[in-house]
């Protein structure tokens, strides 16, 4: 079992990074599903939910440019054929 303090440091500082980098390129955002659930009940990111949901309006900007700005970020996108997501993850570590 994995240690859930260490993961939910690691999953908050992914969260405040995916949140600067949004803010920093004027994409507006909102945050959803468990992401949201967890932070309106409990103040906080749910320690054992191992994403981060946050929606875009899709004619706002495009999926290459977020990729393209994630990429830069040190993000890794995984195109896991989910239509209309985008899937990013962090090498171990981050």
């Amino acid at each position: 079992m994995s240690d859930q303090s260490s993961s939910k440091k690691s999953l908050d500082n992914n969260f405040i990074d995916t949140i600067n980098i949004l803010t920093k390129n004027k994409i507006f955002y909102w945050v959803c599903h468990g992401t949201l659930l967890g932070l309106i009940r409990d103040g906080n990111l749910i320690p054992w939910d191992n994403d981060i949901d946050i929606a875009v309006w899709d004619d706002q900007t495009n999926k290459k440019n977020i990729i393209d700005i994630f990429s830069t970020a040190g993000f890794i996108y995984k195109d896991d054929d989910t239509k209309g997501s985008l899937h990013f993850v962090r090498s171990k570590g981050k």
